[in-house]
């Protein structure tokens, strides 16, 4: 009786990132906001210089504020700096929501523009500028980082299982049925976004006479035929 050898269901999650549908909030470095501490409405925000949007930083500033995304999530900065040299104009961005917190960006300034990935829910900016020439400042672009969904895969094979070789074996005949479904034992919270079977993406691996082989998919449920036997293929995929 020729045998087919087949691995263990190996499931590859991948997960993107879902955030409820909140306005962008608007966060100006000024006098009024200076030593203030700003707890997001939700998960994007713009943090500007005293100028906005569409104006300039004023001289001799010295401006402090904090900023916090929601509890639970870390935070991710897209910086954009144009101000003068960091011999006169500058910016510091510091973990957390003092200035003794882990510094991620030193005295950046002039022409920059980077992405930051902080462990740690709240940043805190710190802003000088010197006594002459002013431009048009800094816009960061403030939002939650991604919190990955903790998950167990438990697969489910219609074949028998060979302890001593740890592999399935199925007679060439045989229709062999794959499926898998997860656990997801924190979902909805604190991430924000529900995991499920239907929102993963597969990737299955088999051994048969042939050699190894490896498919993957997404979605739903899908057929494949190998010479004369069958595997069923439980796909899920990705959703926005």
């Amino acid at each position: 009786m020729r045998t087919i050898s087949m691995k263990k269901l190996l499931g590859i999650l991948f997960i993107l990132f879902a955030i409820g549908s909140f306005a962008q909030q608007t966060i100006t470095m000024n006098s009024s906001t200076n030593g203030t501490t700003v707890t997001m409405t939700g998960c994007t925000a713009t943090l500007y210089d005293s100028g906005g949007p569409s104006g300039n930083y004023d001289n001799s500033e010295n401006y402090t504020i904090t900023v916090c995304v929601p509890s639970g999530y870390p935070m991710e900065l897209d910086v954009t700096m144009n101000t003068e040299s960091t011999s006169f104009d500058y910016l510091y961005i510091y973990e957390g929501t003092t200035t003794t917190g882990n510094a991620v960006a030193s005295r950046i300034g002039g022409s920059h523009s980077d992405t930051y990935s902080l462990n740690s829910s709240c940043a805190t900016f710190v802003w000088r500028s010197d006594g002459s020439v002013t431009r048009s400042g800094f816009e960061i672009q403030i939002r939650c980082g991604m919190e990955c969904q903790d998950f167990t895969l438990v697969p489910d094979i219609t074949a028998r299982w060979n302890a001593t070789e740890e592999r399935y074996e199925a007679c060439s005949n045989d229709a062999l049925g794959i499926a898998a479904h997860g656990v997801f034992p924190n979902n909805d919270a604190p991430m924000g976004y529900h995991q499920s079977d239907e929102n993963l993406i597969w990737t299955w691996s088999w051994v048969d006479v042939n050699g190894r082989h490896e498919d993957s998919g997404e979605g739903q449920c899908a057929y494949r035929r190998h010479r004369a036997w069958s595997i069923l293929h439980q796909f899920a995929g990705y959703r926005h």
